[in-house]
């Protein structure tokens, strides 16, 4: 090692220019890799899961099990990579929920459901739809619509404007809106009238339809130019639909208008949403997709609703962004640069007074082995397809990164303080010395981290990012001091030259072992510090748990109340209020 060690230093020194620009290359890609990560607030621990929802309206939840959830739960179970399966059958509703193994890629298994979902024998109109592509962490907005508009027309504008535009941007899943009247268009049949001219409602359900649409027709040739023929048949107004003919007898049509009325009304309403002091409002959840960048959606998103602001939306209506998922992810990303910062400031501070004033240069080095380490955990998280977040940087542990630098950086100290002019070889020799067992030492840490690298499902998913980061970061850490210190090494002065830090360190000592020495004077006082010790410990530990999960807490009050299932939608909504 002493030969490797000797002809590194050489070729950092005579090949200077090429070592700076091999060094700049592995320090620049991996900025370009850090700066280009999402830092989550926490790991994606979600199975690779997703629901087949159906809906048949009217049905009871007997028929709905018998008729729509038997017939696809024994179709999708045979999908390559299930491993699990449940149901609820409701009144009009199926739901089936699908988990996949961890070596299932979620688009394949979303393909896959979907090809197996066509072999299932449903009833005639029942059209199964598979969830949307994103998980249970991926509600990144909140927003609702305000103004002085009516609630009905701000759910129109809400499904019809936003939704669609929101759509646009990429990496959004979907677009959930809750609250307000869903306007109806209603006809209302004078049922005697229409039994005298011989009618049905299926009749005039089934004219209206075909009636509601457009016809192609052929060419026309007017000299030089040809132009296509079409008939108009949608209804553009409500006058439309009452003109609507639906019959015909003795060459006399029959408009709905001669057999009821057409008016505007709303669907029934079966639940409401409320915000602050309005208990009538349309609000809207915006999901992430599976794999997309939170941060980059978001820039989207914010870009298009300021569009829908300002051009779109007509006055009277704006959007109002309450909850965006950006707030924790920059939170958690000063908590990390703050960690860093005060890290290599620490370490630094601490080297300095160890080493003495005039080894700065050696301590900075040591010190810049930090951000090094963790530029390299970053790369090995990359390569293993993970995104960093606050658990995994959290736990990176500086003095175990900075560990076989520091021994090194002593060694070179000892060994310029031993000589009268630069000399490599003895330099080389002291590195190798303690090199040699550091890097065993770090080789058994690695070992120690193989249990987490091996976890799987939900526990692999949430730690081994974690495990991968202090792998990648300690590598990081024993690539820096292979690095950095014999090129500092070359900066540091030769000789013993005390220094007024060297006397304030001194002096420290000094008063540590007057200390230790008062204390030695007492005959059992052993005994009383280690009871003292084991007291206090059991104290704390006493009444601590333990959990599986670290909290995971935004800032935020998330209150689910229960309320019995006949509860009408009236006293909810003032319940609801009065919660609020």
């Amino acid at each position: 090692m002493v030969k490797v060690i000797l002809q590194w230093m050489r070729f950092q020194r005579e090949a200077f220019v090429l070592f700076l620009f091999l060094l700049m290359g592995i320090i620049g890609y991996g900025a370009y890799i850090a700066f280009n990560s999402e830092i989550m607030a926490f790991p994606e621990f979600t199975n690779v899961q997703f629901n087949i929802n159906t809906q048949w309206p009217g049905h009871a939840a007997e028929e709905i099990e018998r008729l729509v959830t038997i017939p696809l739960e024994t179709v999708t179970r045979s999908v390559p990579g299930v491993i699990n399966s449940t149901s609820l059958s409701e009144f009009g509703l199926s739901v089936i929920l699908l988990t996949f193994s961890d070596d299932t890629p979620n688009w394949k298994a979303r393909s896959d459901t979907a090809q197996y979902m066509t072999n299932a024998s449903l009833p005639s109109g029942v059209s199964p739809s598979i969830s949307t592509d994103t998980t249970s962490l991926g509600q990144i907005m909140r927003f609702s619509l305000v103004g002085n508009l009516p609630p009905d027309e701000m759910r129109m504008i809400a499904d019809w404007q936003v939704q669609r535009y929101l759509l646009t941007v990429p990496g959004v899943s979907d677009v959930e809106t809750f609250g307000g009247p869903t306007r109806t268009i209603e006809i209302k049949i004078d049922i005697p009238r229409m039994q005298s001219l011989g009618l049905t409602i299926s009749q005039i359900a089934q004219n209206l339809g075909a009636n509601h649409q457009n016809a192609g027709g052929d060419f026309i040739s007017h000299g030089q130019e040809m132009y296509i023929v079409r008939s108009i048949g949608l209804y553009q107004d409500p006058l439309d639909l009452e003109n609507a003919v639906i019959a015909t007898q003795g060459n006399t049509p029959i408009r709905i208008k001669d057999i009821g009325s057409v008016v505007m009304s709303h669907h029934v309403r079966l639940g409401q949403t409320g915000r602050d002091h309005d208990d009538d409002v349309v609000r809207s959840m915006v999901n992430l997709r599976v794999g997309a960048n939170t941060m980059q959606t978001l820039a989207g998103l914010h870009k298009k609703i300021d569009e829908l602001n300002d051009h779109i939306l007509p006055k009277g209506c704006r959007i109002n962004v309450y909850y965006d998922r950006g707030d924790l992810i920059h939170r958690s990303s000063r908590t990390v640069f703050h960690n860093v910062i005060f890290g290599i400031i620490l370490v630094c501070t601490l080297l300095i007074l160890g080493f003495g004033i005039q080894y700065w240069a050696m301590s900075s080095g040591v010190a810049l082995i930090i951000p090094f380490a963790l530029l390299v955990a970053f790369v090995g998280l990359h390569i293993c397809g993970y995104n960093p977040n606050l658990i995994s940087l959290g736990a990176v542990d500086f003095g175990i990164i900075v560990e076989t630098a520091v021994f090194g950086a002593e060694a070179l100290a000892v060994s310029l303080s031993r000589q009268k002019k630069k000399d490599d070889e003895a330099n080389a020799l002291a590195l190798a010395e303690v090199l040699g067992p550091a890097l065993l030492c770090a080789f058994l840490l690695l070992i120690a981290f193989i249990p987490i690298l091996s976890l799987q499902r939900i526990e692999g998913r949430i730690f081994r990012p974690l495990g991968i980061t202090l792998v990648s970061a300690l590598v990081g850490g024993q690539l820096g001091a292979f690095i950095f210190l014999p090129l500092v090494s070359s900066w540091a002065p030769i000789g013993p030259k005390p220094t007024k830090s060297d006397a304030v360190f001194h002096w420290i000592l000094e008063r540590c072992n007057r200390v230790m020495l008062w204390f030695n004077g007492f005959k059992y006082i052993g005994w009383i510090a280690g009871i003292i010790m084991a007291v206090l410990l059991v104290a704390i530990n006493w009444g601590m748990g333990t959990e599986f999960l670290p909290t995971m807490n935004e800032g935020n009050i998330w209150l689910r109340v229960s309320a019995p299932p006949t509860i009408s939608r009236e006293k909810s909504v003032q319940m609801a209020h009065d919660i609020r």
